[in-house]
């Protein structure tokens, strides 16, 4: 679903954004039962060779958890770029989210 309500198979659900709002809480609580992310990666929206647009839903789901704790999510990746991604994440004491659906 489009932010202006429309159907949009490269978007999340309904459902599928009333359950990336619902990551915030084991972080925020009450009560707080794990620490806070340094770093949130998904696999960004565009192709790294330009050929076109694909799903939102990856950025989507990360996207109320990183507005609510302040971290910039890191989109910069593209499907199939996993072990670039794992190995431009700083890992404190194993606090990374990552989404590479």
């Amino acid at each position: 679903m489009t932010e202006q309500g429309e159907s949009d198979s490269a978007s999340l659900t309904v459902r599928g954004l009333q359950r990336a709002g619902g990551l915030c809480r084991p972080f925020l609580g009450p009560p707080q039962r794990m620490e806070k992310p340094a770093t949130i990666i998904a696999s960004g929206p565009v192709k790294k060779d330009g050929s076109g647009t694909r799903s939102r839903r990856p950025s989507q789901t990360i996207a109320p958890l990183a507005k609510r704790i302040g971290v910039e999510p890191d989109l910069t990746r593209s499907k199939g770029e996993e072990a670039l991604a794992a190995n431009a994440v700083e890992r404190p004491h194993g606090k990374d989210i990552h989404d590479g659906s």
